[in-house]
């Protein structure tokens, strides 16, 4: 993506949510974003992210095979984060 875009999407997201998003991490968040209804679920609830829809995605992307990998990483620590804020709201709701 080129980086003027990048700059415009960070300047529209930053102005209209909750938090800051750093110009390195854009790649792993836009992965998200188009996979964010990709939820695998169990009988207990929500178990983690379809990674076969990631590498789909990756490859529509025309990321490289080896950014792959290092992007699967970044997106483990956005549903990690995810699962862990999911976690406590239920934690709150039972109490």
């Amino acid at each position: 993506m080129p980086e003027d875009l990048i700059e415009k999407k960070l300047q529209l997201l930053t102005q209209s949510q909750d938090f800051y998003l750093l110009k390195e991490h854009w790649d792993a968040w836009e992965l998200y974003s188009r996979m964010r209804t990709q939820w695998r679920g169990a009988g207990m609830g929500v178990i983690g992210l379809d990674y076969t829809v990631a590498f789909q995605i990756m490859d529509r992307l025309g990321v490289s095979t080896d950014d792959q990998l290092e992007r699967l990483d970044q997106l483990q620590l956005i549903e990690n984060g995810i699962l862990v804020e999911r976690q406590k709201q239920s934690d709150k709701s039972e109490s």
